[in-house]
């Protein structure tokens, strides 16, 4: 993204960037869409596609202050400091990149943090209408998949 950047000041255009934070992303995941987007997207099918199900299933939450809460089930999201919850993530949320490259802006994701940028040519109406609408189409794509910016 930086060496993007770089190049857009070296052609002597403006570089736009929108920093998108998702609010308690890893928590909203969807367990169902997930395990959708694994099979119909990715192809995963079979055993493995049963080991994360086996994974996601029977998770429950509790709460530790002095003395730790009941556990209640959980249905959606994926464990934050897992080595599988930011693949998982990032596999939930696959069809923004699509989006965003139909928009023809560039994009740098990980996880929950996405940056979308784009180079400016004075003047820069049609551009800037483009990010625009480019984040607003994003905004109800987080919004369809439970995830709020």
């Amino acid at each position: 993204m930086v060496d993007d950047i770089l190049g857009c000041m070296d052609s002597g255009s403006i570089a736009v960037v929108v920093g998108l934070d998702i609010s308690a992303a890893f928590d909203t995941v969807c367990h169902q869409t997930l395990l959708g987007r694994l099979e119909l997207e990715f192809g995963i099918r079979g055993a493995p596609l049963k080991w994360v199900a086996s994974y996601l299933s029977d998770r429950t939450i509790s709460v530790r202050v002095g003395k730790s809460s009941a556990a209640v089930p959980i249905h959606v999201g994926v464990t934050q400091g897992s080595v599988l919850g930011p693949i998982l993530f990032t596999t939930y949320t696959a069809p923004i990149g699509r989006l965003i490259e139909q928009h023809r802006m560039h994009y740098h994701k990980y996880a929950d943090d996405t940056q979308l940028y784009t180079s400016l040519t004075v003047p820069a109406g049609s551009s800037l209408d483009l990010l625009a609408h480019c984040t607003s189409e994003l905004q109800h794509c987080y919004w369809a998949n439970g995830l709020y910016c």
